[in-house]
This record gives C-alpha cells, structure tokens and sequence, in this order.
C-alpha cells in the first residue's frame, strides 16, 4: 500500500468526516472530543495541549530507553511524559472502565442531592 503523501493530508477534498452526536455517559463522549477526529479550529485547539506535551520528549532519548530497559513504546513514552510506566497495564484499563461506567450513576448521585428529590439515583 501507497504511503499517503503531504498533498493528500493537507486535500480540502480529504477531511475528517463528522462523528455523530454521543448520548451522555459512557465512552462515546471521548470520540468527538479529541483532536483526532476534528477539522479546523477545533482540532488546533485539541491538538496543542498533545503538540505541547509531545514537545517536552526527546525522541532520542525514548529510543535509547527502549533499546536499554526493553520497555514498550507506550511505557517509554508515559515515563517520558511525567505517567508511571505502567500506565498501559490492565489496572489502568480497568481504572477507566470504572470511570466510563460510573458516568451516568455519578451524575445521577449528583443529582440526587437537589433539595426535594426523591427518585432512586440509579433506576
């Protein structure tokens, strides 16, 4: 397969397409919310806290941590960026999965405590 050329990244013709719009809770709220999947304004303003971040990291030195410590690519680059280098085991996965289906019980906890409210807060 073809690499894709700088021509085709920078193609008005070549745009990302729109996501849909996400119901509330869960993981879908991540999607339209990164820089990856937005155009224009929007994905500049996504994009410079990762430009900014990714800045900081000497590509050099995660090579040279690789090759010495055997680290994977997402370790090196965790550490590199101030993360704990097991950031990418399953406990961290669990940890967000956690968060993604505390969404909508949290916000219903929340909403709980309105004066006057007496709706259990996750039917």
């Amino acid at each position: 397969m073809p690499l894709m050329s700088h021509t085709v990244l920078t193609d008005p013709e070549f745009s990302v397409p729109p996501v849909p719009d996400s119901p509330p809770g869960g993981v879908t709220w991540l999607r339209p919310s990164v820089a990856r999947f937005s155009s224009g304004t929007v994905h500049r303003r996504r994009r410079a806290p990762a430009v900014a971040a990714l800045a900081s990291v000497d590509p050099g030195s995660l090579r040279l941590r690789a090759a010495e410590r055997g680290d994977g690519p997402v370790e090196v680059l965790a550490e590199a960026l101030g993360l704990p280098a097991d950031i990418a085991d399953e406990a961290t996965a669990n940890r967000i999965g956690v968060l993604v289906q505390a969404c909508d019980a949290t916000k219903a906890l929340v909403a709980d405590t309105v004066p006057g409210r007496t709706d259990p807060p996750v039917p």
